[in-house]
């Protein structure tokens, strides 16, 4: 991860795990620089279009369904790093495709079946309104939850329950029910550290 640089000495010890090597970290205190594809959010009032956004891997839904992005949209790309920092690899995975499409078909794909949720129906119409969505959403209409953990199956341990309440919220599918940076700040999974 070339996007983050940790601000004081980093040290590190690992020991085989049931499925993973554990990895015991101290001096963990970071900053992350960005997310893939830097861009500066508009001021209020000012339109600006850009025909990427995010980094596949970490694109949110909102980006996937052709709805304008804010700050919030960036909370979801957090959330990726986290989730990639706890087990390893990124957490939704797209299959490679002929065409940009098909991946971004794919990923979006696995992060509804993954978080094992559903796309609120306001964001579709909302996506319809806007025609930039070239994503074949039917896929949503048989969709059936199969779990209600969702995420959470990736937890290792009750202790890191903290940091899946955290991604729960990260990575809500509306984007205005998404926190803010300062609301995660506020977490509790922060409050320990």
């Amino acid at each position: 991860m070339d996007n983050i640089v940790f601000i004081e000495d980093f040290a590190y010890e690992t020991e085989p795990g049931p499925k993973h090597t554990v990895i015991k970290m101290t001096g963990t205190g970071v900053k992350v620089i960005d997310y893939g594809n830097a861009k500066f959010h508009p001021q209020h009032g000012e339109q600006h279009v850009f025909k990427r956004v995010q980094t596949l891997v970490f694109r949110a839904p909102e980006i996937l369904l052709g709805i304008p992005h804010s700050v919030k949209t960036d909370v979801w790309s957090m959330g990726c790093m986290l989730m990639q920092m706890y087990i390893g690899e990124e957490p939704f995975v797209f299959q490679s495709g002929n065409s940009t499409l098909e991946e971004e078909q794919s990923q979006f794909k696995d992060i509804i079946y993954t978080l094992q949720t559903t796309v609120p129906e306001e964001l579709l119409e909302q996506s319809k309104r806007g025609g930039k969505c070239h994503l074949d959403l039917t896929f949503l209409e048989y969709f059936e939850q199969e779990e209600e953990q969702g995420i959470r199956k990736k937890m290792r341990q009750q202790e890191d329950l903290q940091l899946f309440l955290l991604l729960d919220l990260m990575f809500t599918v509306d984007p205005s029910n998404r926190p803010s940076f300062f609301e995660v700040k506020d977490h509790e999974f922060f409050g320990k550290t």
